[in-house]
């Protein structure tokens, strides 16, 4: 729906769209299906933050861009808070081993917690976006990731798949998947893909 959709234009509407999520695995093991997007490690820390009472209650007394900006500033906060979390040594489909990062990020749906505006669907394609190189504590991708992608600009390479093994167990490893927050623990790898037999239908409003 758009911003300013109501029941109304949901009752009268004659349209209707397929979104497909994208499905993860852990240990081999089902866990969840993405509908919008998916966040490994210091990201799904600080989104969890906006759970807490005392943060709905500072988000809803404020409004437009005096909200935007208590969001920004507590993202900050929490990242500063938050500074030396790594996750774990890990490899992607089975190339270099990564460390020293804090962020694996997965998007199916153009706006992702209404921060980033990127400029493909992702929800009705074969594929999702998704970068796993992120060091979202250090400017260089504050500013090559972050600042992009809240103007639209395209910041995600495109997969149908991708499997994560890690070098050693996992464990507390922050995950969330829209706006569910889960900690998973002796995790061995994490598989993500897009099966497009899978599929939810929805009705939208008329644009």
């Amino acid at each position: 729906m758009h911003r300013h959709d109501t029941v109304i234009d949901l009752v009268y509407s004659q349209s209707t769209l397929d979104r497909h999520p994208v499905s993860v695995e852990v240990n081999g093991d089902h866990e969840t299906h993405a509908f919008s997007y998916a966040t490994l490690g210091l990201l799904a820390r600080i989104a969890a933050g906006f759970d807490d009472q005392a943060s709905r209650e500072r988000m809803r007394s404020a409004e437009g861009f005096t909200r935007t900006c208590r969001r920004y500033g507590q993202a900050a906060l929490d990242g500063i808070r938050n500074i030396h979390y790594r996750l774990p040594p890990f490899s992607i489909d089975g190339g270099d081993v990564e460390t020293g990062k804090t962020d694996i990020a997965i998007a199916n749906n153009p706006h992702v917690a209404g921060l980033l505006h990127l400029p493909d669907t992702y929800f009705d394609t074969s594929y999702f976006g998704v970068r796993a190189d992120l060091t979202i504590t250090h400017p260089r991708d504050i500013f090559g990731f972050g600042m992009p992608a809240l103007v639209g600009r395209d910041v995600l390479a495109r997969a149908s798949q991708m499997r994560i093994a890690f070098e050693t167990v996992a464990q507390w490893l922050p995950l969330q998947v829209g706006g569910e927050y889960k900690e998973l623990n002796d995790v061995h790898e994490i598989f993500v893909y897009k099966d497009m037999n899978k599929k939810v239908t929805y009705i939208h409003p008329i644009a």
